[in-house]
């Protein structure tokens, strides 16, 4: 049976001790001696720390938000209401998400 170095053991064994699956790499190296040593090297995975986006305006149907980058305006609209109202409802909250966005330029959001 093969040695394996294992990089970082204790927190390894501290994952594998709360029942975690740990993830890595498995390599073979060169040891001084000419021989070679499985190494494992567990992977450093991270949460994505993404700010959340701030909510501008609830529309009837939506939201306006704002995130780093961009204005969001999202809608939903149930097909209940048909083509023609769903045109209207349109209408009415693009007006509404315009004039948020117009108010956040001021400042006044």
């Amino acid at each position: 049976m093969k040695k394996v170095n294992i990089m970082d053991e204790a927190m390894v064994m501290a994952c594998l001790a709360k029942g975690l699956r740990v993830e890595g790499r498995l390599s073979m190296e060169e040891t001084q001696d000419g021989k070679y040593q499985l190494r494992f090297q567990r992977y450093n995975r991270q949460a994505k720390s993404r700010p959340r986006a701030r909510l501008l305006r609830a529309l009837e149907h939506g939201w306006v938000k704002e995130s780093a980058q961009r204005i969001k305006v999202y809608e939903s609209l149930p097909k209940a209401i048909g083509p023609y109202d769903m045109c209207d409802v349109l209408d009415r909250e693009t007006a509404k998400a315009e004039q948020t966005v117009v108010d956040w330029a001021m400042g006044l959001v």
